[in-house]
């Protein structure tokens, strides 16, 4: 399974920050980290080949706590890494993709959408900091 990730300098302080002021806060928190990600999710998947469209459908959002991630591939397919990324795959490894570090679809379509990434990103922590009760994050 594939898996693309940012780092947010002081995420968990800010997660437990807010938690101090109000317990349900944290599930604003993990809401507004999984809107950025089903934005990336939604600007990646028309990028991704369909044949069937199985892979393009497996990219999901995972929320946890204070982190997010997008994960492709699973069950569904199985091969996504291989589309993505590349590599040797098949009997006697006969069938060639070129390898690409960073992808073909996550870390790509992720560079050409970093200022979107990130209005979203902040107005969702501006959100989830107001209804906490905080006011305003700058």
């Amino acid at each position: 399974m594939s898996r693309i990730g940012v780092e947010i300098e002081g995420i968990k302080q800010l997660s437990n920050a807010l938690k101090r002021f109000d317990p349900e806060v944290g599930k604003e928190l993990k809401l507004a980290l999984k809107s950025c990600a089903d934005f990336l999710i939604s600007k990646a998947r028309p990028e991704v080949p369909t044949l069937t469209g199985a892979a393009a459908r497996s990219l999901k959002s995972r929320a946890i706590k204070d982190q997010v991630k997008v994960a492709a591939g699973g069950r569904s397919a199985p091969y996504y890494a291989w589309l993505d990324f590349g590599g040797k795959v098949g009997r006697n490894k006969s069938v060639v993709r070129p390898f690409l570090k960073r992808g073909r679809y996550l870390y790509p379509t992720m560079d050409r959408n970093q200022d979107a990434f990130n209005k979203i990103l902040v107005k969702a922590l501006r959100d989830a900091t107001r209804k906490s009760g905080l006011g305003e994050v700058k």
